[in-house]
């Protein structure tokens, strides 16, 4: 998970107004789906809220996207998120 945090932290983009072809935004998907594919397993509601973001990144109209599942697992106002490594 560290590796992950410090990935996002190098790729220094805003994905809301990332280009949908940046290198940046297509590696952060790319990190996005094997994070959902490690956790399959274990924490399906974490799954489905990021499948529901990578969703977001590929949409051309991200102004619309509904968050369906994102916004009920990280609520509305949220503006940080925490994470911690599981041993």
């Amino acid at each position: 998970m560290k590796a992950f945090i410090d990935f996002y932290n190098s790729l220094n983009i805003n994905p809301v107004r990332q280009n949908i072809d940046s290198p940046n935004l297509k590696k952060l998907i790319f990190e996005l789906e094997n994070l959902c594919i490690e956790l399959l397993s274990i924490h399906r509601l974490t799954v489905s809220s990021i499948s529901d973001f990578i969703e977001f990144l590929n949409s051309t109209d991200r102004k619309n996207h509904k968050f369906t599942s994102f916004k009920s697992w990280w609520g509305r106002g949220q503006q940080y998120i925490s994470l911690r490594k599981v041993i």
